[in-house]
This record gives structure tokens, sequence and C-alpha cells, in this order.
């Protein structure tokens, strides 16, 4: 007699818990690292098939966007689509986040501006840095 135990999507961690991915609420910056962690989940409990991957998906995000991506063509035809998914949440957004124009903005408005304590120029650094760095990657 083996202990293994054969998995499925009967065997998908429950919403919530430590397993689980954080409940996913239509952010565009976390749209990304949701699916991932999705899809490793699909990956270890053998959820292959389109069809089962509609039907768990959705307990791992709010009611606002479980109803949305129920109301998706390719989700009521049982046609998985991350792209889908990717599209509607502006996925994009979080890797064109900043622009040359933001961060000459951002200099325009702090520019003649005095820095009056150490913890001013650490925020004031801190925000060009930021933006400075998505210009370079």
């Amino acid at each position: 007699r083996s202990n293994m135990t054969t998995r499925s999507i009967l065997t998908l961690p429950n919403p919530g818990t430590k397993a689980a991915p954080a409940k996913f609420k239509g952010g565009f910056a976390e749209v990304k690292d949701f699916l991932k962690h999705y899809e490793k989940l699909c990956d270890y409990h053998n959820v292959t098939s389109k069809e089962e991957k509609c039907e768990s998906i959705t307990q791992y995000m709010s009611r606002h966007v479980s109803e949305f991506i129920e109301g998706l063509s390719s989700f009521r035809s049982n046609n998985w689509s991350k792209a889908d998914i990717l599209k509607y949440y502006d996925a994009d957004l979080d890797t064109k986040r900043y622009r040359h124009k933001d961060l000459l903005s951002y200099v325009r408005t702090t520019q003649g501006k005095k820095i009056p304590t150490l913890s001013a120029w650490k925020k004031y650094t801190s925000y060009f840095w930021e933006d400075a760095s998505w210009l370079r990657s």
C-alpha cells in the first residue's frame, strides 16, 4: 500500500492558505506574479486541461475580478487564456512604469526647492533613482 497522493484539481490549496496565491484583486502590478504562482500550482497538482484551469482560477480572485473573468468568451468556452488576463489587467504597465517625461517632470517640480533635512534629501534621491533606474533598464 502506497502513501502517495494523486494530485489533481481536488488537491489545489484552499484560498487563503499558505500555499495558495494571494487573492488577485485586479492590480496590474500583481497580475504576472499571480499567474506565475497559479501556473506553478497547476503544474504541481497536474491540472493541465484548459477547462480545469478555468474552473479553478477564479477561487483565487476577488469577487469583482472573478465575475469579470467569468464573462470573458475564452472562459465561457473553457478555453484558458493567460493572455486575456494579462491584456485586460494591463500587465504591460508594470514594465512601463516610468518614462523620460516622468523624470523630467519630477526634476522640474523639485528644482529650486530647498531640502531642509537629511531625511528630505533621502526621500528626494529615492524618488529620483526609482524613476531613473526604470529608464536605464
